[in-house]
């Protein structure tokens, strides 16, 4: 068995613009995510899908939506919305700015940027430091994460054993799955609104056969 699966970032929204968190909280695309949205759509149009799948965020739905608009053998009503593959819940920093936030995460280890948290100790880790500097503890650690995208990808691995599957999701869960299954470097080259990374997926698990892609020259 082994299944593509197409992990597609959503587009631009108002909070990305803004560079504020955006885990569980939503705003709406931009124009410039609307348009970018069907230019996925376009550089995917060729390719079947056998299921569609995204997160039941809006952001991510709409995206979704946009891109099987695009595709020429993929009927849009076959798109299903699954709270599994949502953004990272950032609890009481949800809607905060970026920089504001992960100084506050990071105060407890002496540092000031996600970067510096992963390069240091890890993703999970981060996670972690987040429920932990989260007054409400509403953020979710990477175990309660790790739960429920697993359970996504298991639902994948009951119902697909070949061909390719669309999921339109969130950046910090698809630089988290590179950095669980590979070793690309996710720091240097993080998630853009509308790229292209593809898994294979196989009863053993995830293994990454290209990450972050965009633009029409490239391979999808």
């Amino acid at each position: 068995m082994t299944a593509h699966v197409y992990l597609v970032r959503h587009g631009q929204t108002l909070y990305n613009l803004m560079n504020k968190m955006q885990g569980w909280s939503d705003t709406p695309l931009t124009d410039a995510g609307i348009a970018g949205a069907r230019q996925t759509g376009q550089w995917l149009r060729n390719v079947h899908f056998d299921g569609a799948y995204s997160s039941d965020l809006g952001r991510a739905a709409k995206t979704c939506q946009l891109i099987l608009e695009e595709n020429l053998t993929t009927d849009p009503a076959t798109q299903v919305q699954l709270p599994a593959f949502r953004e990272q819940n950032y609890g009481y920093f949800e809607g905060m700015d970026k920089q504001l936030a992960w100084r506050l995460t990071g105060a407890q280890l002496g540092m000031t940027t996600l970067k510096e948290i992963v390069t240091a100790k890890s993703f999970d880790a981060a996670k972690d430091l987040m429920k932990a500097a989260d007054p409400y503890h509403f953020a979710e650690d990477h175990t309660e994460y790790w739960q429920r995208v697993d359970a996504g990808f298991n639902r994948l691995r009951a119902n697909y054993h070949r061909g390719n599957i669309l999921v339109v999701t969130h950046s910090n869960t698809i630089a988290s799955l590179v950095d669980r299954f590979s070793s690309i470097n996710v720091l240097a080259d993080y998630p853009k609104n509308g790229s292209v990374t593809r898994l294979s997926l196989t009863d053993d698990g995830l293994t990454v056969d290209y990450y972050n892609r965009t633009g029409a020259d490239q391979e999808y």
